[in-house]
């Protein structure tokens, strides 16, 4: 029984000091590459102004409990925070939390003009080919950048025009001249071999885009 009781006491200290900080990501349940990953830092019994914070992969930046992460780590998959009580300028450190790295998800293709049916405006308005990660609580922190993509336009099963290798989310303006004046109603248009680069440098081959003029 003195045995017991003398592990149970020897364990209190390891418990104690895994309660006394709490680590939460405010959006996710891990970090993720290339974006600035909001969390809330806090140790129990102590004020927000005293709490110091270092981590051992990437940047963490904030102060009074409220911070952000950010690494451009695309090898490691995790880190892990360190976590201090700072008083007359000596620094206590309580507590380890360790965190997951996780890559963005694959965005979807789509164009920032759905309906192919007005050619005297620009066609590709705004950004044109718009990658975005629905149902993600990033997706409108998150930028991806189109670094090729090719087109096509067929009638009746037939190729009218053809060009690959453009880089950029815009259409060129030489490609964009021949639709409105050579689409007709009906006519295909398919964007394809798209890749686009996103906040965390990993380069994803997207979807195909597939639409009719009307």
């Amino acid at each position: 029984m003195r045995f017991i009781i003398f592990l149970i006491l020897s364990a209190l200290p390891s418990i104690m000091h895994a309660q006394k900080a709490t680590a939460t990501a405010t959006k996710m349940n891990v970090f993720y590459i290339g974006v600035q990953n909001p969390l809330t830092i806090v140790v129990e019994n102590h004020d927000c102004s005293e709490v110091v914070v270092k981590t051992s992969n990437g940047t963490i930046t904030g102060s009074e409990c409220n911070y952000s992460f950010l690494s451009y780590d695309t090898i490691s998959n995790y880190t892990y925070l360190y976590i201090g009580v700072q008083k007359d300028s000596i620094v206590n450190w309580v507590d380890t939390i360790y965190f997951r790295f996780k890559r963005l998800p694959a965005p979807i293709a789509t164009l920032s003009n759905p309906k192919l049916n007005d050619f005297d405006t620009d066609l590709y308005s705004q950004r044109g080919i718009i990658p975005i990660t629905p149902k993600f609580d990033f997706d409108g922190d998150v930028y991806f950048i189109v670094t090729n993509y090719s087109f096509k336009i067929s009638r009746n099963d037939s190729i009218i025009f053809k060009v690959s290798g453009i880089a950029g989310n815009h259409m060129l303006p030489k490609n964009e001249t021949y639709l409105k004046n050579n689409c007709k109603n009906g006519d295909v248009v398919l964007i394809y071999d798209i890749l686009a680069v996103g906040p965390d440098g990993i380069r994803r081959k997207l979807n195909e885009i597939k639409q009719v003029v009307e």
